[in-house]
């Protein structure tokens, strides 16, 4: 009976990372999942506990090997990866409060995930983030000119860019601009952003 040989987890990580960016911690977990799947299959072909264990006790050390090997080639930057991700995301009109969960998510430390997004809030990106965010839904400066309709759908623009992390002083600031003011606006922010 063959049984599936041990993971190649620096070549997975290599290839991981050829595809993808990422943090530390998320590498961290893509590695442990590749590991409890590696172990589900070789369980069923009936590989001893023993060996399964004896595997497992030098994974935390492998990882930590890998991981360190591709932090020091730089193919792992936590705070490049964030600005990366903070600039594509408010670009696509994501607020900074969005964009720290999601970075928090992708397992970003708290501390980058400041620094990052405090030199983004200097710029005035937020509000290049909401006029975005405006236009994609067709709300504030860029609705359709119904007349009948405009009070109450100003009243959800208002709810719809709240939900979407947007700050009162922002909303009110986007909600206030005509369409000719918000998409000069846009081009003057765009070069910052």
């Amino acid at each position: 009976m063959s049984f599936t040989r041990f993971p190649d987890l620096k070549e997975y990580a290599l290839n991981y990372l050829a595809k993808y960016s990422s943090t530390e911690n998320h590498l961290i977990r893509i590695l442990n999942n590749k590991v409890k799947r590696w172990v589900f299959v070789v369980k069923k072909e009936g590989l001893s506990d023993k060996e399964i264990e004896d595997y497992l006790a030098r994974v935390p050390f492998l990882i930590s090997q890998i991981v360190f090997s591709m932090k020091s080639v730089g193919a792992i930057d936590d705070a490049q990866f964030a600005m990366n991700r903070v600039r594509t995301l408010t670009r696509s009109g994501n607020s900074i409060q969005k964009i720290k969960g999601k970075l928090a998510q992708r397992g970003v430390p708290s501390s980058i995930i400041e620094e990052v997004t405090l030199s983004f809030r200097e710029k005035d990106t937020e509000l290049w983030a909401a006029l975005v965010f405006a236009k994609k839904r067709r709300i504030g400066p860029f609705r359709r000119d119904d007349t009948a309709l405009m009070a109450e759908n100003s009243h959800k623009a208002w709810h719809v860019m709240s939900r979407g992390g947007f700050s009162f002083e922002i909303v009110k600031q986007v909600m206030g601009m005509d369409l000719g003011e918000a998409e000069e606006k846009m081009n003057e922010l765009q070069a910052s952003v």
